[in-house]
């Protein structure tokens, strides 16, 4: 990507229709590269085949079309689930905080110094 500056990032929203791409330069004229689409449209990036369409939903997204120009990719191409979720009790029965007070028949003995 010969625009692109080493030391930022980017991020081109499109929330009108729910596409975000993210560009994040790495060294060696590397650039992580991420593109978001929502799950409802039904389709995913998976392999170098789906290169084009990755490239079409960043532009899309607000990436400038010239930065995609003459990439090749050097790693994998894949979608990843990013919706949120919830867990109502985010422990199991046994576990707890480390802030938590132990019970006093369980707490170490401290002889004091005196």
């Amino acid at each position: 990507m010969p625009d692109v500056s080493f030391d930022t990032n980017y991020w081109f929203l499109s929330p009108s229709i729910g596409q975000f791409a993210f560009l994040c330069p790495q060294s060696d004229g590397r650039t992580r590269a991420y593109a978001w689409h929502p799950r409802y449209w039904g389709y995913r990036f998976q392999g170098a085949e789906d290169l084009p369409r990755f490239i079409e939903d960043s532009v899309k997204a607000g990436a400038p079309s010239q930065w995609y120009a003459s990439i090749r990719p050097i790693g994998p191409l894949a979608t990843f689930d990013g919706a949120d979720s919830w867990v109502v009790h985010p422990y199991k029965m046994g576990l707890r905080s480390s802030e938590t007070p132990l019970p006093q028949a369980i707490r170490p003995m401290v002889k004091d110094k005196a």
